[in-house]
């Protein structure tokens, strides 16, 4: 049961990665899988994340049927937690291109995700600290967001 406090949070790429028990992130996805089960917090996934999902399996060559099954597998496990996918939409865009011009340590999927945390007024949870510049959203990098729950 989600209480009334609980606390969203948005992750991205790296969650979904880590939902794999070999990925050094692993320990924490399910620590927060978890917590967001337990109704501690909720916790949503940015869709531009399964978009950088796909590009990074392509770019390590992996076939159309491997990118399928691994996306399969993913949106699997985000079912069966009740975990919601946050939909691509055009203002997402446009604060990434935004926030990619201001600050243009930024990759192009970073920019997004910060987009996406910026519009929807939700903490960004992630390994990476390129976010941590970003004045404009909240950001917890990930090991150190699970040590306050």
């Amino acid at each position: 049961m989600v209480t009334k406090t609980s606390e969203e949070i948005l992750v991205e790429t790296d969650f979904l990665f880590g939902l794999n028990p070999e990925d050094k992130l692993n320990e924490y996805v399910k620590k927060i899988i978890n917590q967001h089960n337990r109704g501690k917090i909720i916790c949503k996934v940015a869709g531009t994340a399964l978009m950088e999902f796909r590009a990074v399996l392509y770019s390590h060559g992996l076939s159309s049927k491997e990118v399928y099954e691994a996306l399969l597998i993913i949106l699997n496990v985000l079912s069966e937690n009740k975990i919601e996918v946050i939909s691509i939409k055009p203002q997402h865009l446009i604060m990434g291109d935004l926030l990619r011009t201001k600050y243009n340590i930024l990759t192009f999927f970073d920019a997004l995700h910060a987009g996406v945390a910026y519009e929807e007024g939700i903490k960004l949870v992630s390994n990476d600290n390129v976010y941590s510049k970003i004045k404009e959203i909240e950001f917890m990098q990930i090991n150190k967001f699970l040590m306050l729950k």
